[in-house]
């Protein structure tokens, strides 16, 4: 796969319309608000580094204020960030196979429901892509543990 095509599978299997209208924070601390006011009413494909410059709090840890359902949504944004922007990205690609990799512990379980089989692939072979191309870059290889604990399962022989 070339970097395109994943944008292309990425964008097919997460469409972007309807927009969330839902709660988007799962609780009422200042980043919680932070993140609900950030999000809200914005397609997920519009999500960006750009626009992340004018967030106020930290980008890479918005999703884990998100409600399942948001971070469903929202979790292509941050993918092909990681994919896109990855060297001017930061910290973002880390935390999000970090939070990827928590999606497996039991209290997280109605995250992980959330996504569709095809989704799940989608998401392994991110992880798969992190691994060879960036896990050297990672202090802690948590796309590898994702893969060995849950996800490679749904990488196609």
């Amino acid at each position: 796969m070339t970097l395109s095509d994943y944008f292309i599978e990425i964008e097919r299997l997460f469409p972007s319309e309807p927009v969330h209208t839902e709660k988007i924070a799962n609780g009422s601390s200042l980043e919680h608000l932070q993140v609900e006011a950030y999000f809200k009413g914005k397609l997920w494909e519009d999500i960006n580094l750009v626009g992340f410059s004018k967030y106020i709090g930290d980008p890479s840890s918005c999703l884990s204020f998100m409600t399942p359902k948001a971070f469903k949504y929202y979790l292509p944004a941050y993918l092909s960030i990681s994919l896109k922007d990855y060297a001017a990205a930061d910290v973002i690609p880390e935390a999000t196979i970090y939070k990827i990799e928590k999606l497996t512990d039991q209290e997280n379980q109605e995250y992980l429901d959330a996504f569709n089989l095809d989704q799940k692939r989608m998401i392994a072979i991110f992880l798969d892509f992190m691994c060879r191309e960036h896990g050297h870059d990672f202090a802690t290889d948590f796309a590898q543990n994702a893969l060995s604990s849950y996800w490679a399962r749904f990488l196609m022989p």
